[in-house]
């Protein structure tokens, strides 16, 4: 519970990161880590006893903004809505290029 909630707190681009290095120097480099999230999330629902509360759990966005700096905006949200965000972004074609990553 605790990890997918962390991971959600640091949504951005519609992406989960795959390495989070204490979420400030976190690595998108891996578009399928948003939907090994989302299975993480339904089997969790499947297994733990009042699984599904996990969806109403309060989020602390870090990057309320895709260019938000780290921490510079925090936000709350319920996770069924950051899972939201990150489905509509892949949905409308995700177009991101790691910060530093080149050419």
């Amino acid at each position: 519970r605790n990890i997918i909630l962390a991971y959600a707190s640091v949504l951005r681009h519609g992406l989960i990161p795959n390495l989070l290095n204490k979420g400030s120097g976190s690595r998108y480099n891996a578009r399928d880590a948003f939907w090994f999230w989302l299975h993480g999330i339904r089997k969790h629902m499947e297994t733990a006893p009042d699984g599904a509360s996990i969806l109403k759990e309060p989020v602390w966005r870090h990057y309320s903004k895709d260019d938000d700096e780290w921490g510079k905006s925090v936000v709350e949200m319920k996770l069924e809505d950051v899972m939201q965000e990150g489905l509509q972004r892949h949905f409308g074609g995700e177009k991101f290029r790691e910060r530093n990553a080149g050419e």
